[in-house]
């Protein structure tokens, strides 16, 4: 679509509602402390990770640049990022949750961030999925590595740029 279609805010707005949604059902469900039950970490797991699949959808083509999408600032990716990493953790320690379950939370969450301290711990969550017998693991962490290698790149050339 042309960035001047009335269907892009159409899109936009939807999307809007979409979040909204998405956001009462973590209020609602009182998700600011941690779940008790496997399941319902499980839960709060992929609501995190939809949140930011969600909103990220709004940042490939400039076309959303000009309207209000939805967006979460990096204290708030950090967040979901974070929630997820910590209780995928405490899924594969202690329950007997089937891992690849995870593997969909841990993609979106390893997309979202840029240090290797983090990378790292995303890349060690998946291997203990592939330990535990799911080897379609291996495709997701390849899959990030190349991600984080072309962002690098991105980033490298962005600073060249600016010199």
């Amino acid at each position: 679509m042309r960035s001047f279609d009335a269907r892009l805010d159409a899109l936009a707005l939807e999307g809007l509602e979409i979040e909204e949604r998405l956001l009462n059902w973590q209020e609602g469900r009182h998700l600011e402390r941690l779940p008790v039950g496997p399941f319902a970490q499980l839960a709060v797991i992929v609501h995190n990770a939809l949140l930011l699949y969600h909103c990220r959808n709004f940042t490939f083509h400039s076309c959303w640049m000009t309207r209000k999408t939805p967006q979460l600032n990096q204290s708030e990716v950090d967040k979901h990022v974070s929630t997820i990493l910590d209780l995928s953790q405490t899924l594969l320690s202690d329950t007997y949750i089937p891992a690849v379950l995870l593997l969909f939370p841990l993609r979106m969450a390893g997309a979202h961030v840029l240090e290797s301290h983090a990378q790292d711990k995303v890349l060690d969550t998946i291997r203990k999925i592939r330990q535990k017998g799911f080897i379609v693991s291996d495709i997701i962490e390849v899959d990030l590595q190349e991600l984080w290698h072309y962002n690098l790149g991105e980033l490298t050339k962005a600073n060249e740029m600016r010199v």
